[in-house]
């Protein structure tokens, strides 16, 4: 009471480990008659998290073009353009080719099924680091949304490959209500046009999933 400032009290306990579904902390009683306690919510932490430093992780390909010229692959960009690491300097990031991408492409990367049964009514955002460096013209790129269970498109975002960056970017976007209670699959979807570019094309690295 002799603090009402309560930043200023000693920190009594911290790193308090949470125990879903409802967070008890038991301590003995202090021998104060009286006692006032404040807590502070640290940051929660992502409902989906993937850097990709430990491997491919259940993420999977596809090339569903004849010339196989491009696929998305993991680990250190090294084209003529573009990213050399990953978002923050980190070893590893999906990029469309390690080296720079082809003609006439169409790949897709899809996450592994994520349940968001649990997510109550939250609000969920999409965020994830990108670098694009395409040729600005034909070469397009899109996120999709899809549903785990039979791959119904549930919503789509442009993640605006016209653009050229000059380092990792973060794209931020909440997703379609109709995502919430099931299982989705996040799909990244290159394609480039005729023209042979000495580019890297689009870099994916750091995807989450928060709730709000």
């Amino acid at each position: 009471e002799s603090e009402p400032d309560s930043s200023m009290w000693t920190v009594w306990r911290e790193n308090i480990t949470a125990t879903p579904p409802e967070n008890i902390e038991t301590f003995v009683r202090p021998p104060d008659l009286k006692r006032f306690f404040v807590l502070i919510e640290k940051n929660a932490p992502a409902f989906f998290a993937e850097d990709f430093e430990s491997g491919t992780a259940g993420w999977t390909s596809l090339v569903n073009d004849v010339q196989g010229a491009t696929s998305w692959e993991l680990g250190s960009p090294v084209a003529s353009t573009g990213p050399l690491t990953g978002a923050d300097g980190s070893l590893n990031a999906f990029t469309t080719n390690i080296g720079n991408y082809g003609s006439n492409s169409d790949i897709v990367l899809r996450s592994p099924p994520i349940d968001l049964t649990a997510a109550g009514p939250a609000e969920a955002i999409l965020s994830f680091q990108q670098f694009r460096d395409a040729d600005g013209f034909g070469d397009t790129g899109i996120v999709r949304i899809l549903s785990a269970s039979d791959l119904s498109e549930l919503g789509t975002f442009d993640p605006d490959l016209t653009q050229f960056d000059i380092d990792w970017n973060e794209f931020s976007i909440p997703l379609p209500g109709t995502a919430i209670g099931q299982s989705i699959i996040i799909e990244f979807k290159f394609t480039s046009d005729i023209s042979a570019d000495n580019f890297s094309g689009w870099s994916i690295d750091n995807v989450e999933i928060n709730l709000q």
